[in-house]
């Protein structure tokens, strides 16, 4: 039995966008009152088939090295930062 374990990461960048920008949100002040930081971002088209491109390639990577198992995440659906307000 072989012990075959790979990690390949990805860190992309994302163009701007008109419709994308940060704001002041007044619902939601920070410890000293003030409002915070709020982004509105949506990724586009572009993103989306930059993200399936980049996931084949790393699974033309990933396959021959032979791992028991892996795991392809693309980017799918709207953007939420959410998931990493949750975390903080």
């Amino acid at each position: 039995m072989s012990n075959r374990r790979v990690s390949v990461g990805l860190q992309r960048g994302v163009q701007s966008y008109r419709g994308d920008y940060l704001d002041r949100n007044p619902d939601h002040p920070h410890a000293f009152g003030q409002p915070l930081r709020r982004m509105s971002f949506a990724l586009q088209a572009n993103e989306h088939r930059m993200s399936g491109w980049v996931s084949s390639r790393m699974r033309d990577i990933v396959h021959p090295i032979g791992p028991s198992r892996h795991t392809l995440n693309r980017c799918q659906g709207h953007y939420s930062i959410s998931l990493y307000q949750e975390h903080a």
